[in-house]
């Protein structure tokens, strides 16, 4: 969400969920070590907050927050506020965010750049180095 008013996500921004989940889905089989990590390692989930926030300047990743109650680990993205008016710019910070979460949990380098492709791909944003 935004926690600026007058501060708002891109319009495209409500097609960014779908292709998220979805390709985040297909390769989570492969991250052994944030599974392993868990009592009943299915029926957790990883899940990201996306923020923007004016005088945000940086990209930051916070968290986790751990919720027992209902089995998610939850990390904040945290936007640089200049990315809120540009779609490509705007999911790039957002890839870039969940690249770092996912190097946390080993999954390799060369996943994390397929993951991010598919999501360009998916979304129409073919970038230069993807």
């Amino acid at each position: 969400g935004s926690l600026t008013p007058g501060l708002h996500h891109p319009e495209r921004q409500p097609e960014l969920h779908p292709v998220l989940y979805g390709v985040l889905n297909a390769h989570a089989r492969n991250w052994g070590h944030f599974f392993r990590r868990r009592k009943d390692p299915h029926e957790w989930s990883l899940s990201f907050s996306i923020v923007l926030k004016a005088g945000q300047r940086v990209l930051e990743v916070r968290g986790p927050s751990i919720s027992r109650a209902y089995r998610d680990v939850d990390y904040g993205i945290w936007l640089p506020e200049d990315v809120a008016s540009d779609f490509g710019r705007y999911v790039e910070a957002i890839l870039a965010g969940i690249g770092q979460v996912l190097l946390k949990y080993k999954v390799s380098p060369e996943e994390i750049e397929q993951i991010k492709r598919e999501c360009r791909e998916r979304l129409g944003l073919m970038t230069s180095g993807g």
